[in-house]
């Protein structure tokens, strides 16, 4: 049958004296005397004396997708907002506008799946709720739920054969499914009910799109500038792994997500991994008694480093060097050059730290120490590891506090831009340059050549 969009003079919109943004099943309470429910309430939007806004985000979960639930626009659609209403609720009521003219300005790229949460002091919410899931087993969901939110009086009536009538529906089917079926639709409330309350979701309206939190009617500012968030997110993300957005959204709904941000990590990786360049050189490196090094001075073989600690490449290729300076007992003279990058805004005090346990000749110890976790580099994380290894705690302070190693900082950078230096790691064999975290075989090729030019 035909149903009609029309309501005509069925309804009239409901105002409420005093606005907040959300019907809320618990109030946050007045005061100081917040207990950890109640931030709880407070961060998940509960509260209604909380700010209207975003709370902490929700990633996507299987509990979230459900057969049953009535949804508007395509399955394609790379943006899900999943709204947790009550029918009753003024503000849900309130938020229906912004809802369609979301659908309106995103129409491939949005789809809205309805939740039920009836509140408990609203009598007339559950029962009209039940009634729109009997009229979605006629595909009518959202032209009666249109009619339910029309009307605080229309609503109270609770003519729900009349809506089933007005919209064309067979209400013999109507009226069965009520009488035979309502048992089994109210279960299919308790589990929407259940699945908010098990995210933290008491208050309505409560919405999650991609996973993100907004609690109440927000203005439509707010939730297309949202919309259009994530959208590029999904979008970026796709052209750095190099697969379709919609590849991006079934891996995140799939619960793969480790599986997409470990593309993602090895992807960018690669992308701001230097390009690799031919070596070039010799250069003369000079290398003073104050550099931290290793190895016999008169070695055949100098292998000068330009590195800096917070830099994962870094990280990785100095672990390397450890290990293939092993082969090479003899043979190879290691320095470490200081080039902290200026992007890296623990890089500098970590190249002071590193010099200041060099004045200690415990700079190797040290160093590995930053290289075990090179994410935290505050001065706190400095002084426990120098104090860790004992060193005159005063004597490292003060060469932290008065940047006593200055100099010695900026002639390694000066230095190394004049032998070509402009990223980490760069090194030199015997004064041949090389660039970027190459493997182990890469290094020890290049050792084993510069031993057999030494060799007489």
């Amino acid at each position: 049958m035909r149903r009609t969009q029309a309501y005509g003079g069925l309804a009239a919109m409901f105002c409420l004296g005093v606005f907040l943004s959300a019907c809320a099943s618990k109030q946050a309470p007045a005061g100081d005397a917040v207990r950890a429910a109640d931030l709880v309430d407070i961060a998940t939007g509960t509260g209604t004396n909380t700010a209207p806004g975003e709370a902490p985000a929700v990633r996507h979960d299987a509990r979230l997708q459900c057969e049953h639930c009535p949804t508007l626009g395509p399955d394609s659609a790379l943006i899900t907002i999943i709204e947790f209403g009550d029918f009753q609720c003024p503000y849900c009521r309130r938020v229906e506008p912004t809802i369609s003219r979301l659908r309106e300005t995103f129409p491939d790229d949005v789809q809205i799946v309805f939740r039920n949460l009836p509140l408990s002091f609203h009598m007339h919410a559950r029962p009209a709720q039940i009634a729109a899931l009997a009229a979605h087993q006629q595909g009518a969901f959202w032209e009666f739920k249109a009619l339910a939110m029309s009307d605080e009086a229309l609503l109270a009536a609770g003519d729900y054969g009349m809506w089933a009538a007005h919209l064309g529906l067979d209400t013999a089917a109507f009226n069965h499914a009520l009488v035979s079926q309502s048992q089994r639709l109210n279960a299919v409330i308790e589990e929407d009910t259940a699945h908010a309350e098990s995210f933290g979701i008491r208050g309505t309206p409560h919405f999650l799109i991609n996973g993100r939190r907004v609690r109440g009617a927000q203005p439509y500012e707010h939730f297309e500038q949202i919309v259009r968030e994530e959208l590029a997110k999904i979008e970026r993300s796709a052209a750095i792994v190099g697969v379709s957005p919609d590849r991006v959204v079934a891996l995140e709904e799939d619960r793969n997500l480790s599986t997409l941000y470990a593309e993602l990590e090895a992807t960018e990786r690669e992308a701001q991994r230097p390009a690799p360049v031919e070596p070039e050189g010799p250069y003369d490196i000079p290398i003073r008694t104050e550099d931290p090094q290793y190895g016999p001075v008169d070695a055949p073989v100098h292998l000068v480093i330009y590195s800096e600690f917070q830099c994962p490449y870094c990280v990785r290729f100095l672990t390397t060097v450890d290990d293939v300076a092993a082969l090479f007992p003899d043979q190879l003279h290691i320095v470490l050059k200081s080039f902290p990058l200026d992007f890296h805004s623990d890089a500098r005090r970590a190249a002071t730290a590193g010099l200041a346990a060099n004045a200690q000749d415990r700079f190797w110890p040290f160093a590995r120490l930053m290289l075990g976790d090179s994410s935290s580099l505050s001065r706190r994380q400095l002084d426990d590891y120098a104090d860790s290894l004992g060193l005159d705690m005063d004597a490292f302070g003060e060469a932290l506090d008065t940047d006593a190693f200055a100099d010695h900082i900026d002639r390694d950078i000066a230095e190394g831009v004049s032998f070509g230096v402009s990223g980490t790691p760069t090194w030199f064999v015997n004064g041949v340059r090389y660039q970027g975290a190459l493997p182990a075989a890469e290094l020890e090729a290049a050792i084993r050549e510069a031993l057999g030019a030494a060799a007489p």
